[in-house]
């Protein structure tokens, strides 16, 4: 409801993708098994992610509703809220890591799912998400230059009507 779109939510969701994929290969290289601890990092960690995408995808917004062009909306998102995002990121990996390190049998699978999920995500994030949404809005242009074309037409077709 953010967004009133319902293509830049899910380029926000695609972050949990990123965010589930870095989780399951910490728990494949630390041998952790995938239980329901692990599991509920994963839920934690989504939200984490879905926070990063959605500031990044919301300053885009910001930028192209100030009248900036499309690639310098996403450039000045880019470089306005990297440090943000990677600040907060690294709060969560090092406020976890001695519990991912020195935590018990049960403490340990969430620890290194939202570690490895916020490591992975954060640097996919920032590269994927501006890309993925300068795809998006580059087909709904194209889409929006034929349908003006095709009006163009029809109401050529009109007046010689």
């Amino acid at each position: 409801m953010q967004f009133y779109s319902l293509t830049k939510p899910a380029i926000v969701f695609l972050s949990i993708y990123l965010a589930l994929s870095g989780a399951m290969l910490g728990l494949f290289i630390t041998g952790t098994p995938l239980g329901f601890m692990a599991l509920l990092g994963i839920v934690s960690l989504s939200g984490i992610v879905v926070r990063n995408g959605i500031v990044l995808v919301d300053f885009i917004e910001i930028g192209r509703r100030e009248g900036m062009s499309l690639r310098d909306a996403i450039r000045q998102a880019g470089k306005v809220r990297m440090r943000p995002i990677l600040l907060t990121s690294a709060t969560a990996v090092f406020g976890l890591l001695p519990m991912a390190i020195l935590g018990s049998s049960l403490n340990r699978p969430i620890a290194i799912s939202i570690v490895s999920g916020v490591i992975f995500s954060t640097v996919l994030t920032l590269f994927i998400v501006p890309n993925v949404y300068l795809l998006v809005e580059s087909v709904n242009r194209k889409k929006a230059a034929e349908a003006s074309v095709a009006m163009d037409e029809i109401t050529l077709i009109v007046y010689l009507i």
